[in-house]
């Protein structure tokens, strides 16, 4: 079996995608909770949902590139560390480079081979479950 950069980058984006979901559920109970209005319940789970997507890729990514200094460090520092380096990327994340992160994959997915399936289409093969039997149904070459 070899490796499928295409697979994996799509996984991500689903658990991204999976965490924007829960934030927007988390929102709407937060805001029915404290009684807002149905516009104040849409905007505020639609805030909630974009901290949870954006914090995720910011933390992702800075956990993912400070991995590199597992090795070159004691690891009861790397562990201590890796606390407030996650928390920085969610920082990083929520203000704009993880919407810069999914966004960039969504334009790769509808632009990608074959002029690609479109944005909205590119964004339901990023849900967690329907996306990989929605690809399937557009014969889009997910890596699965």
């Amino acid at each position: 079996m070899y490796f499928n950069e295409n697979k994996f980058i799509i996984d991500n984006g689903r658990k991204a995608s999976s965490s924007g979901l829960i934030g927007l559920l988390i929102g709407i109970i937060m805001s029915l909770i404290f009684s807002f209005s149905w516009l104040g319940t849409i905007f505020f789970a639609l805030f909630i949902g974009y901290i949870f997507l954006t914090g995720f890729w910011g933390g992702y990514k800075i956990n993912f590139w400070f991995r590199k200094y597992k090795y070159r460090m004691p690891n009861l520092l790397w562990q201590s560390l890796r606390v407030p380096v996650i928390i920085a990327g969610i920082i990083l994340g929520t203000l704009f480079w993880g919407f810069f992160e999914h966004f960039i994959l969504l334009l790769g997915i509808s632009t990608g081979y074959k002029s690609g399936p479109g944005m909205i289409a590119a964004q339901i093969i990023l849900l967690p479950y329907i996306g990989k039997y929605y690809s399937k149904y557009i014969k889009f070459d997910d890596g699965y």
